[in-house]
């Protein structure tokens, strides 16, 4: 999981200058994308950056930034998803999970550069069946280009774990409610687009 975080922390240089072509946007939009039968999709104003998603992780910035497009979210923010392996076994519950979360080698896990010293779990909650999680990791990987705080979700779909963070660009990071909110529209976009 640290390997999702380091991605998304190493990239989101790249969406805040923009992974464009040369006059000044990528060509066409992509605001959904289907990985192993789970549909990725980000809130009103977000679409994907091609260039630094693969076939099971995807990075999200606002479409403004990465197409030139007139839809823009309300609030910037650097959003990510990564599809698990289906599970094979009984599922692991979601409070396992925040149970894990909590330990050192869970918030190492956290860690931008895996190390648990610099990660703070301010929040933690099961809600829906998605587990909700608020993170302060002070590491110095990327550090000033993302903000410390950053918002985490679970979510079981279709068998397989779904993991969203939103991260904030250091120099306008984003309040406490304004990544609470932004992740809550981010789970309905991905319960909705894999609602059938």
């Amino acid at each position: 999981m640290a390997g999702r975080i380091s991605v998304a922390a190493l990239c989101a240089v790249a969406i805040l200058s923009g992974c464009m072509d040369g006059t000044g946007a990528q060509t066409v939009a992509e605001t959904r994308r289907t990985i192993a039968g789970v549909t990725i999709t980000g809130p009103h104003g977000y679409c994907i950056d091609k260039a630094a998603s693969n076939a099971t992780f995807v990075l999200l910035g606002a479409c403004d930034s990465l197409y030139g497009s007139a839809i823009a979210p309300r609030h910037y923010a650097i959003l990510s998803a990564a599809v698990a392996e289906p599970d094979t076994d009984a599922p692991i519950p979601l409070a396992d999970y925040a149970t894990f979360f909590a330990s050192d080698i869970g918030r190492a896990a956290l860690s931008r550069d895996g190390d648990a010293s610099t990660v703070t779990l301010l929040a933690s909650d099961i809600r829906r069946d998605v587990l909700f999680l608020q993170i302060s990791d002070t590491s110095q990987l990327n550090a000033g280009s993302l903000a410390a705080e950053y918002w985490r979700a679970l979510l079981r779909v279709d068998g397989r774990i779904v993991t969203l963070n939103v991260l904030s660009p250091g120099a306008d990071p984003l309040t406490a409610p304004e990544g609470q909110a932004k992740l809550a529209a981010f789970v309905v976009a991905i319960n909705d687009a894999n609602a059938d």
